[in-house]
C-alpha cells in the first residue's frame, strides 16, 4: 500500500492553544499536486468563510512517483517549509492532539495517577519500608524462627511495629491524584491522507474530521465529486481503525511536548510498548519537558549495533571507511557476595539455585547436561538477573502480587511466596518488561551447557578479559546451530 498525508485544515473555533497563528478554513498542503476545489470546481484559497470541498484533484507532477521506492516498500516523502513562527510546530502539535482525541474515545487510553518526583521518592520509601518489614517477617517464618531466641523474636516483632508505623505516615504524605482521560476540548480541523492499494491502481482519499468529542471518517475517488450519499462513519470505541495510519512523531527540540505547557495529556503517547494500539507515538521520552540524553545515547547504541548485524551495506559508513571491529566492554563492577533465599530451600547458593530451580522454570533439560561454573561472569550475569527479578515487581503493577526483595543486611535476594508463579509469569510474559531479563537468562543458560556447540564467542572471550574488539559476524552469529535451541524452551523467547 502506498500512503501520502497530503493537507490539514484548521476549522473555525478550534483550540487556540494549539492552533496559535495557523488561519483558521486554511488548507496547509503538503503536496503540491493536489488541489482542493468547491462545488464550482475552483480551488478553495484562503478564506475567512468556511468552503465545503467538494473534489479533490491531482495535477501533473514534476517528481516521479516511485522517487523514494524501495523495492516494494513505497516511501513517500513531504516536507514542511515556512517562516520562524508560521506555524509548522502547531501543525504537528495539532496531528497530536488530534490523536490523542481519538485514542481517548476508542478507549486506548486508559486514566492514569500523577507520579511527580516527591510522590516518587515517597513511594520509593514506603516500598524499603515494606522490604524490611518483609524481611523481618521473613525471619520469623516457620524455617527461621526456630534459631532465634525469645528476647530476639521480641525484638523483631517491635521493629515490624515501628517500621509499619513509619510506613503508614508515608503513605499518608503521597498525593494519590487520577488523571482523568477526558477529551482535550474544541479540537476542529480536517486531516487528508491519500492510499493507493497494491492491487488497485486508483488513489482514494481519506478524511477524518475532529469536532469536539466527534471524530468521523469518510472517503472519495480522487479527481470525482465528493458524493452526498458517501457514507460517513463515526469512530466509537468499537470502530474499526484499520483505515487510519499510525504516526510516529520524532521531536529533539528542547522546547517542544513540554507537558508543563501542553498539559499532561501529552504524557500517555510518549513512546511505549502497547502492541501500536494507540495509533500515535512520540519519541524521544520526555518528563515534564527533559530529555534523558543519557538514556537516550544507549537506546541508539543498541539500535544502531541491531541495524548492523541485520545489514551489513551499514558496515560502509563511508567511500573509504569500513566498520571492520566493534568495542564491547563491561560495565564497572564491584563484587560482592551474594546470596538467593527460595522459601522452602535451605541452600542459598546462587549457582545451586539456578541450577536446580530458577532455570528449570524457562528451560527443559536434564541436571547432567548444565553446570554454571565458578568464573565472574557468570556471578555477575546471576545477580543482574537476580536486580532485573526486584525492578520489574517493583516496577509493573501486574507483578505486585509477587513477592521478591534484596535484604541488604543478609546480601540476600529473598523470594517468600510463591515463586513459582513469579517466574511462570515471567515465563508467558514476551513483553518489553522481561525483553533484557530474558536475554540474559540465554546468555547464562546456553553458555553454561555441557555442550561445546552452544559456546558463544563472546561469552569465551569476556571469561578473562572485561573489553574485546568483535567483527559484526562474531556478534550476529555467535551462538550456533541455532535451529536446535527450541527443544531447551518452555515457551519460545
Amino acid at each position: 500500500m502506498s500512503f501520502k498525508l497530503i493537507a490539514i485544515r484548521t476549522l473555525e473555533g478550534c483550540n487556540e492553544k494549539f492552533r496559535k497563528n495557523l488561519i483558521p478554513n486554511q488548507i496547509y498542503k503538503f503536496y503540491n499536486e493536489y488541489e482542493f476545489l468547491d462545488k464550482n470546481d475552483k480551488e478553495i484559497k484562503c478564506t475567512e468563510n468556511f468552503v465545503e470541498v467538494s473534489k479533490i484533484v491531482k495535477m501533473a507532477n514534476n517528481v516521479p512517483e516511485d522517487l523514494y521506492y524501495q523495492g516494494n516498500t513505497k516511501i513517500n516523502i513531504s516536507a514542511i517549509v515556512g517562516k520562524n513562527g508560521s506555524g509548522k510546530s502547531s501543525l504537528i502539535e495539532l496531528i497530536c492532539v488530534a490523536f490523542y482525541n481519538l485514542s481517548v474515545k476508542a478507549k486506548l487510553i486508559n486514566d492514569i495517577e500523577i507520579d511527580d518526583k516527591k510522590n516518587r521518592r515517597l513511594r520509593k520509601q514506603v516500598k524499603h519500608l515494606e522490604d524490611v518489614i518483609t524481611g523481618i517477617q521473613y525471619d520469623l517464618g516457620e524455617t527461621q524462627i526456630s534459631q532465634l531466641t525469645d528476647e530476639e523474636i521480641d525484638e523483631k516483632e517491635a521493629y515490624i511495629e515501628f517500621y509499619t508505623l513509619l510506613k503508614n505516615e508515608q503513605e499518608k504524605n503521597i498525593r494519590n491524584k487520577i488523571i482523568k482521560r477526558e477529551i482535550v476540548e474544541d479540537i476542529k480541523l480536517n486531516i487528508y491522507f491519500v492510499q493507493k492499494n497494491e492491487n488497485n491502481s486508483d488513489e482514494k482519499v481519506v478524511t477524518i474530521s475532529f469536532n469536539n468529542d466527534k471524530i468521523y471518517f469518510f472517503e472519495s475517488k480522487i479527481n470525482e465529486f465528493v458524493k452526498k450519499e458517501t457514507e460517513v462513519k463515526e469512530i466509537t470505541q468499537d470502530s474499526s481503525l484499520n483505515e487510519l495510519f499510525y504516526n510516529i512523531i520524532v521531536n529533539y527540540s528542547f522546547y517542544g511536548l513540554n507537558s508543563i505547557e501542553v498539559d499532561d495529556w501529552i504524557e500517555t503517547i510518549f513512546h511505549k510498548n502497547d502492541g501500536y494500539q494507540t495509533p500515535i507515538v512520540l519519541n524521544p521520552m520526555r518528563t515534564e519537558g527533559n530529555i534523558d540524553i543519557n538514556t537516550e545515547n544507549s537506546l541508539t547504541k543498541q539500535r544502531f549495533l541491531y541495524n548492523l548485524t541485520k545489514n551489513s551495506d551499514l558496515l560502509q559508513v563511508t567511500p573509504t571507511n569500513r566498520i571492520d571491529k566493534v568495542i564491547l566492554k563491561l560495565k564497572k563492577y564491584h563484587k560482592k557476595d551474594f546470596f538467593v533465599s527460595l522459601s522452602g530451600e535451605s541452600n542459598t547458593d546462587p549457582a545451586y539455585l539456578f541450577e536446580q530451580i530458577i532455570l528449570k522454570n524457562f528451560y527443559n533439560y536434564s541436571e547432567s547436561e548444565i553446570f554454571i561454573k565458578n568464573t565472574e561472569l557468570n556471578f555477575r550475569l546471576m545477580r543482574y538477573i537476580l536486580e532485573k527479578l526486584i525492578k520489574i515487581r517493583e516496577t509493573y503493577e501486574i507483578y505486585n502480587d509477587c513477592s521478591a526483595f534484596y535484604d541488604e543486611n543478609f546480601s540476600t535476594y529473598k523470594f517468600s511466596k510463591d515463586y513459582n508463579q513469579f517466574f511462570e509469569m515471567l515465563r508467558e510474559d514476551n513483553s518489553h518488561i522481561t525483553y533484557k531479563f530474558k536475554q540474559a537468562l540465554n546468555f547464562l543458560f546456553f553458555n553454561n551447557l555441557k555442550i561445546p556447540e552452544f559456546e558463544n564467542n563472546i561469552y569465551q572471550k569476556f571469561l578473562s578479559i572485561s573489553e574485546g574488539k568483535f567483527t559484526i559476524d562474531e556478534i550476529s552469529c555467535g551462538i550456533k546451530n541455532k535451529n536446535k535451541l527450541d527443544r531447551f524452551y518452555k515457551v519460545k523467547m
